[in-house]
């Protein structure tokens, strides 16, 4: 997604798709739903492929929960990429700070080291990332054994969680674009 926000960047092409008669607004907003499409795509094959190599596990009801909060952070990761893209024009640059940015939070928020295992100051720290609430959720739904609503709703809350922070990132990008034509 960066890579493609940074071809729509050059100066060339920013200014072939001004003069359209497409307004700005419109094509921003067709540009972000083509990523979000293309995510949804690349989530349905990693599904597809999880349902090969794990079917015992996804055609039950925490298959279908982890599917669903991969999908909240698979969106999320969109509309957070897109906003990156928003901002550079260098694909080098993009692929340095999306990097950066996935490992970083990988790491703070218990991807990569368990949760148990980090301090407690950091943990409240990567709360204020969508990667902490996704690897929450993962947890929360791993210890899932009876399915009520009281055992579902802090999940969903958490899926919540997720989609706000993608609708955050999607305004921040909005904001950048409208800052960027106004220049």
């Amino acid at each position: 997604i960066g890579t493609i926000m940074c071809i729509f960047n050059k100066d060339t092409i920013k200014k072939r798709n001004t003069v359209s008669s497409l307004e700005t607004k419109k094509f921003t907003k067709e540009l972000f739903l083509g990523h979000v499409v293309l995510t949804i795509s690349i989530w349905l094959l990693f599904v597809i492929v999880s349902i090969i190599l794990y079917k015992n596990l996804m055609f039950t009801m925490n298959g279908l929960l982890y599917a669903i909060n991969s999908l909240c952070f698979a969106i999320t990761a969109t509309s957070l990429a897109y906003a990156i893209g928003c901002l550079m024009k260098n694909v080098n640059v993009i692929s340095g700070v999306q990097n950066v940015v996935a490992i970083g939070l990988s790491f703070i928020s218990g991807s990569f080291v368990p949760p148990e295992i980090l301090a407690p100051g950091i943990l409240n720290f990567s709360k204020i990332f969508p990667s902490y609430w996704f690897v929450s959720s993962n947890y929360d739904i791993a210890k899932i054994s009876v399915f009520t609503w009281d055992t579902i709703l802090p999940i969903i809350s958490k899926w919540g969680i997720i989609l706000a922070f993608g609708v955050l990132y999607f305004i921040i990008s909005r904001i950048i674009t409208i800052k960027k034509t106004r220049i």
